[in-house]
Formats: C-alpha cells, structure tokens, sequence
C-alpha cells in the first residue's frame, strides 16, 4: 500500500525520471532492476514491467479480462510514457523524451481496478493544451468517439469518408458498423461491454475505446 501527497507523489515521478537519482544522489543503485522494471518482463502482457505499466507496445491486457488489445495502452500518449496506475484513480505517468510527469489523486473515477481509459482520456486534455508542442501529430488527434458509455448510438468526430472503421469486442470478435457515412454509428444490437474502434487511415491507425450500456 501506497500512501502519500501530491507533491511527494510527483517527487517520486521526478526520481523515477532521473533514473533513480535525486540531483546528483544514487537513491536506486541498481541500474539493471530499474531498466528491467520499465521494460516488459513478460509476453503475455508487453505492456506490463516491474509495477509499471508501458505504452509503446503493440498490445496490452487489463486486470479482470483475459483478452490482449491490439494497439498502445494509451493511444494519445507518447510511445515512451510508463505510468503507476492504482487503486481509486491514484496514477504517475513519466515521458523522459518530453522531461515530463503528471500526476492525479482524488475519488475513484471508474469501477474499474485499472482506470486507463480515464488516464487516456487525460492525456486527450494534455495534447489539446496550446503548449504540449511536443507531442507528434499522429494525423488522427481530433478523432473522437462520444457518447462513452453509449446506449443507442455512438458519434465519431473528425473521420474521413476514406477513414477505414473497424469495431472489436473484449474477446477480438467484429461488429459490424451501421451508418450513413459512419459518423453516427447504431449500436442498438451491440450486447453491453467495452468495445475498440479501429481507424485506419491510410495505414494509420487510431484505437478509441467506449462501453456499450
């Protein structure tokens, strides 16, 4: 269990920045734990260290589900990011390429033992600020999805019509996708659960996620 303040817990992010130091001060001497520890240390789950959770990889599980996602734990966030993420919403992310750590503490957000989608959902925030001008444009940053949780129908903003859309549930099957021109999609006969939407543009792609109610 791990307690603490804002401002320790971002000291800690800083530590972990500095790999493991504090200023010139060796606190975490042994440098082969700590590269393991933000790397993967399994297959099953690449996205998955020592305690730290890692984007950049090319699929990720979650706690309670035995199925692997395609794409990065945090599709808006920078390839280099890891992040503590805990119990009730308590998360550290650190981008060493960007000199940068954020932190959130408060009430739990999600009934959800890893509350990633709220922490990607942030980063959405972080990307539209005038000054993250270091984050590289993917060519899909304003594609949303909303309503999340959604009941009858999804709205997908910022799609092409040569947007390629493809829909998944927690177990990899397809949906099929009923819409006009796929900007308001029906997902009346979609059963409840988290879904991942794939658009690809071009041989870009972009994963958004929403939960069916």
């Amino acid at each position: 269990m791990y307690f603490s303040r804002p401002r320790s817990m971002a000291r800690f992010g800083l530590l972990m920045l500095n790999k493991g130091k504090w200023g010139n001060t060796a606190v975490m001497t042994d440098s082969l734990y700590f590269n393991a520890m933000v790397n993967s240390s399994q297959q099953l789950n690449p996205s998955y260290g020592y305690l730290w959770w890692l984007n950049g990889k090319s699929s990720f599980m979650v706690p309670q589900l035995q199925f692997s996602f395609p794409g990065f734990l945090f599709p808006d966030a920078p390839a280099d990011c890891i992040a503590a993420l805990g119990r009730d919403g308590q998360m550290l992310h650190i981008v060493p390429s960007q000199n940068l750590i954020w932190i959130r503490m408060g009430q739990s957000p999600e009934s959800v033992p890893v509350p990633y989608l709220l922490a990607n959902r942030i980063w959405q925030m972080i990307r539209d600020l005038t000054c993250a001008t270091g984050v590289v444009d993917n060519g899909l940053e304003n594609v949303r999805v909303y309503p999340d949780p959604a009941q009858s129908f999804i709205q997908m903003e910022g799609v092409l019509s040569s947007d390629v859309l493809k829909v998944y549930d927690i177990y990899g099957n397809t949906w099929p996708l009923y819409g006009a021109d796929m900007r308001t999609i029906d997902i009346e006969n979609f059963t409840s659960g988290l879904y991942i939407i794939e658009i690809n543009r071009n041989g870009l792609k972009k994963h958004l996620r929403f939960f069916k109610i």
